[in-house]
């Protein structure tokens, strides 16, 4: 029967077979039917009340396993290591200790390293010997606890409290060797300790002294394979998710860019182009006919404007991507404005008009002659499934084009004192009068003797 309990990263511990190992196995499957069922109850609720769901909490909090490493000599202290084991698997705790460690290849110390690494805390019990040593006469107990202090693995020492009851069988009969455990012990109590008496009084005394040492320094531990995803995990994988789309976009916006085909000699800039506007409206022939209430005509006119014009009149709405509908409207605009502009375009058969709006083939000339100019894209903002409208924005080269177009400049020195003069030449002489008389120009910074020059040029000197 395989005993092999997988820890996380498809790391196993293999206990001994054993009356403790077997009543925590028991323990951890008892406490994970608990979890099960609390998680039960949640998603249950939550779907009721509709609260949000808190089963990884519930999951981080009682699927948790942290590893304990325990150190001391062995023969002497058999039945204290028992209770300490005991203790631990009843606490859900993962003991780590030389009965426990499986046979290989690996040499006795680089293992104890290892299995030190990989361990939460540390813990280390001091009876009446000193335990074997090394070549350098320090013993094995010893050097795993300088190495855990050396490795930052929080440690927790436990000394008998009173060593000279201990059975001479248990004590260090060797000077030398009792000098050596003397020296150790008090190492030991210079970090965190605990004193013990009898075995089963350890027991006691090591569950309430890990769980001080957890709360005073916090680890990691270990988890289930299908629980290891902390939040910060999630958010971190959730940014990583983010960047990568991004870098795949970019990714594939510019092999687009590349795969399309450079088309030279576009027209653009101050290019004419023939803006069509369909204008629905009466004829005057049907005037004298009074049939004009019951027909209605379509005129097509050809109002000629530039490609600057557009993408200036376009470019604004574009600034945060727009729908074709939306820029329907603006060239709707600018039609409006060449209407006004160019007035001998329009028809004298027009009796009256109902309608003005933009050719369908001249938005989609738009659309088309911008995109292959590089100035606009296809929109890239996420849209409700309900949203079947297509949406544009400029290239980085569109938005150059239209920052270069309807960017305020300063004016020049004197620029704006002459063109505030020609607004004055411009103005007529009663409207010049009314002004002067209301203090206007006053306000406006035009001197009075401005105003006397141009009524003198235009013969009204003595008004």
């Amino acid at each position: 029967m395989n005993d092999a309990i997988e820890i996380a990263g498809g790391m196993e511990w293999r206990p001994k077979p054993s009356i403790w190992s077997a009543v925590g196995v028991a323990t951890w499957w008892s406490q994970r039917r608990i979890s099960i069922c609390i998680a039960s109850l949640e998603l249950l609720s939550s779907t009721v009340l509709r609260r949000p769901c808190r089963y990884r909490q519930y999951a981080d909090a009682m699927d948790r396993r942290y590893q304990v490493f325990i150190s001391s000599t062995f023969i002497d202290l058999i039945d204290e290591r028992r209770e300490v084991i005991e203790a631990l698997l009843e606490m859900d705790a993962i003991p780590a200790g030389m009965e426990l460690f499986a046979a290989g290849n690996t040499d006795q110390w680089t293992l104890i390293k290892q299995v030190i690494d990989q361990s939460d805390y540390y813990l280390v019990i001091v009876g009446g010997r000193y335990g074997s040593t090394t070549a350098e006469g320090v013993s094995f107990t010893e050097m795993e606890y300088d190495y855990a202090v050396e490795q930052g693995v929080p440690v927790m020492g436990f000394v008998h409290g009173h060593p000279n009851d201990i059975p001479a069988g248990r004590t260090e009969l060797n000077p030398e060797a009792r000098t050596k455990l003397d020296a150790f012990r008090e190492k030991v109590k210079q970090k965190i300790v605990k004193e013990y008496t009898t075995p089963a009084e350890l027991g006691g005394v090591v569950s309430r002294g890990l769980i001080k040492l957890q709360r005073d320094f916090p680890r990691p531990g270990w988890v289930r394979g299908d629980m290891a995803m902390t939040p910060e995990t999630e958010a971190r994988m959730a940014e990583l998710r983010a960047e990568l789309a991004e870098l795949r976009q970019a990714a594939a916006e510019k092999s687009e860019a590349e795969a399309l085909p450079k088309i030279e000699g576009l027209a653009s800039g101050e290019d004419p182009f023939d803006f069509a506007i369909r204008i629905t409206g009466k004829h005057v022939r049907d005037q004298a006919k009074q049939s004009y209430l019951r027909k209605t005509y379509v005129w097509t006119i050809a109002y000629e404007t530039t490609w600057n014009e557009i993408i200036q009149m376009v470019g604004p709405s574009l600034m945060d991507e727009a729908s074709e509908r939306e820029i329907r409207e603006s060239l709707q605009n600018l039609g409006r404005s060449l209407i006004r502009e160019q007035t001998e375009k329009w028809p004298d058969a027009i009796l009256e008009w109902s309608e003005r709006e933009v050719s369908d083939a001249t938005v989609g000339d738009v659309l088309v002659q911008l995109f292959a100019l590089d100035l606009i894209a296809h929109g890239k903002k996420k849209r409700t499934m309900s949203d079947h409208n297509r949406y544009w924005m400029l290239t980085p080269a569109g938005q150059d084009q239209v920052m270069r177009l309807r960017a305020l400049r300063q004016p020049a020195p004197g620029e704006r004192r002459a063109r505030r003069q020609g607004e004055l030449e411009r103005l007529t002489v009663p409207r010049l009068r009314a002004m002067a008389l209301d203090h206007e120009l006053d306000g406006k910074g035009v001197k009075a003797e401005l105003v006397r020059s141009i009524l003198s040029a235009e013969g009204h000197a003595s008004d």
